[in-house]
Order: structure tokens, then C-alpha cells, then sequence
């Protein structure tokens, strides 16, 4: 009886509906995947972008090197503990570091398809960008390079979290669609 039930059309249509509903869920969980890293690397991108705004106009006020440069650098940072700034020299001197530690620019990775950079602090993964600049010091224009990274744990998290209730959902949803399939092709036959 049970070689009869794997020859039984309706068992063999409703594998074939099943696989093809499979099919189907997998490439739309990559797709959905693909959307929501490239939403994040946009929210990443505009909160960095803005933070260079700002870190580059503090500088532009206050080219010199000063207690109160650190200051307004440290109070424009308030908040965003995910946030790390290096602002250094092109020779490698260290203006200011949020960073507990000072970022090595030579263990940043760059991305191949985009402009990020990306570098790991105490089992945390960052995500970033270099930004050069030349500031006005008394007719005397420096150059400095701006290194602003943002921890991505939390959208990690966030995306590990994700797949994982997309695979239970897809694979309730297909035994469910499995045994429909089956049912519509028996009651049909």
C-alpha cells in the first residue's frame, strides 16, 4: 500500500506543487533579504553622511586643535552610542577618537560594489566611511581624514531574527500549501 501512495498521481503533483512553492519562498527570502541590507546601509549612509556634515563645520570653526574642538566633538556625539569618529591626519596622527581604541587604517576592509569600509573593535563590526577635507588654518589649508563607522550588530540581530521566522512561516506555509495541494488533487481525481 505504501508503493501505491509515491505512484498516486495526487501524491506525486502535490511534491511537484510543493517544490515549485519552495522554489518560490526561497528566492523571495533572498530578494526581501537584499531589500532590507540595502535599507540599512541607506539609513547608515544618511546618518554617517550627516555626522561628517557636522564634524566637518565644527572643524572648519575651530581649525586648531583645541580642548574645545574635543568638547563640541564629544557633545555632537551624545546619544549615538553606535557611532565611532576618527578624525586624523593624513600622516596617521589621531586628532580625536570616539573609538576605545584607535582605528588602524590598515585593517580596514573596503567593500568591492560600494564606497564602505569595514573594520571590527572588541567582537563589534563596523561599517563606515573615510572622508578627506582640507580646513583653512590661518591662509594654511590642512588636510584631515574623517573615519565615521557605525556598529551594525544591532541590524545583524535584527536580519538573523528575520530569516529565522521567515523560514518557520515559509515551512508552515508550505506544509500547509503540501497537504492542500494534495487534498484539491485527490478530491479532484
Amino acid at each position: 500500500m505504501n508503493n501505491n501512495l509515491f505512484r498516486a498521481i495526487s501524491f506525486r503533483i502535490g511534491i511537484i506543487f510543493s517544490l515549485s512553492t519552495i522554489f518560490i519562498l526561497i528566492i523571495m527570502g533572498l530578494f526581501i533579504n537584499k531589500l532590507v541590507m540595502h535599507h540599512f546601509e541607506t539609513q547608515d549612509r544618511t546618518q554617517l553622511e550627516g555626522k561628517i556634515q557636522l564634524i566637518q563645520n565644527l572643524i572648519q570653526q575651530n581649525p586648531k586643535n583645541s580642548p574645545e574642538l574635543n568638547l563640541y566633538l564629544r557633545d555632537a556625539l551624545v546619544g549615538h552610542h553606535d557611532l565611532m569618529v576618527q578624525i586624523e591626519r593624513p600622516t596617521g596622527k589621531v586628532l580625536f577618537s570616539s573609538a576605545p581604541s584607535t582605528i588602524n587604517t590598515q585593517h580596514l576592509t573596503k567593500s568591492a560594489n560600494n564606497s564602505w569600509i569595514k573594520w571590527k573593535i572588541q567582537d563589534k563590526t563596523y561599517r563606515g566611511m573615510i572622508y578627506n577635507t582640507d580646513i583653512n588654518k590661518n591662509t594654511e589649508i590642512q588636510s584631515v581624514r574623517i573615519i565615521v563607522g557605525i556598529d551594525t550588530s544591532e541590524h545583524l540581530h535584527f536580519l538573523n531574527d528575520f530569516k529565522r521566522q521567515l523560514f518557520y512561516i515559509g515551512l508552515a506555509g508550505t506544509i500547509c500549501l503540501m497537504f492542500l495541494g494534495w487534498f484539491a488533487t485527490w478530491r479532484g481525481l
